[in-house]
């Protein structure tokens, strides 16, 4: 199999417009993970890929929820990609944002997620925030690969340049994402800083490494990530802005499958 091309990327809850397909198809991913995804957006975006799943579909909002479950997290897949089964982590606060899957690519297995964290200072406040965090962890731990996760963990709170000196707003952060990270897959962005001196020499020691979303307006963050086992090898990965269509970024990475480089 050759390389393969994953994106993801939040729509921040936004109108789907013909603006968001016409990124989306020059993208051109093989596999797309989505998240803050309303269910008019996945009307529009859903029809430039031939499937996929959607987590309003497998978990609908329901007349007694307290708090607000009108967006959810999508995996849409190109014609190389077929499903084999999808489900929600049922530990995560809110399981429509976190959605798993058994796919194949070019007939081979593959693991697929899209994922979005709670804000802690949100209405699920940090511990349903933690829990959520918890939930993707103990699923990748117990999924060694090969797989490809596209998301959005509204951390870390300082993406440094040495991983080690990042800082967090919880443990379960660091679960997930830290350097004692609980499981075996690793933060595609970081490779390719890893093997590029002059793009490394332009971050700062503090980072970010890229912008992907401002917090208070401001601050620049990378809360959006994609995430690989280690027998996919990463041939690169950018971080793309669209003004006016998200307030985060883009994320494409070109991948393949075999062992890191």
């Amino acid at each position: 199999m050759g390389a393969f091309r994953l994106g993801s990327w939040n729509l921040g809850q936004r109108v789907a417009r013909p603006e968001h397909v016409a990124v989306l198809e020059a993208a051109a991913p093989d596999v797309l993970a989505l998240q803050g995804l309303t269910a008019d957006a996945h009307g529009v975006v859903s029809g430039a890929f031939t499937g996929g799943a959607f987590g309003l579909t497998l978990r609908p909002p329901q007349p007694g929820d307290a708090l607000d479950r009108s967006h959810a997290c999508a995996l849409l897949l190109g014609p190389r990609a077929e499903v084999r089964s999808f489900a929600l982590l049922e530990g995560a606060p809110a399981p429509e944002r976190a959605l798993v899957a058994e796919a194949l690519l070019d007939g081979q297995p593959l693991w697929l997620s899209s994922f979005h964290a709670p804000r802690g200072n949100g209405a699920y406040g940090r511990k349903g925030k933690n829990e959520a965090l918890h939930a993707l962890a103990s699923w990748m731990r117990e999924h060694p690969g090969p797989g490809v996760a596209g998301m959005d963990a509204n951390s870390p709170k300082l993406d440094a340049l040495e991983l080690e000196r990042s800082e967090w707003w919880s443990e379960a952060e660091r679960e997930l994402l830290g350097v004692d990270r609980s499981h075996v897959w690793r933060d595609v962005y970081r490779d390719v800083v890893a093997r590029d001196p002059q793009l490394r020499a332009k971050i700062p020691s503090k980072g970010p490494l890229a912008e992907s979303y401002r917090r208070g307006a401001t601050q620049a963050c990378r809360y959006d990530h994609v995430y690989v086992t280690p027998d996919v090898t990463v041939v690169s990965a950018e971080y793309r802005m669209h003004p006016g269509l998200s307030d985060h970024a883009l994320v494409i990475a070109e991948l393949e499958l075999g062992a890191a480089r």
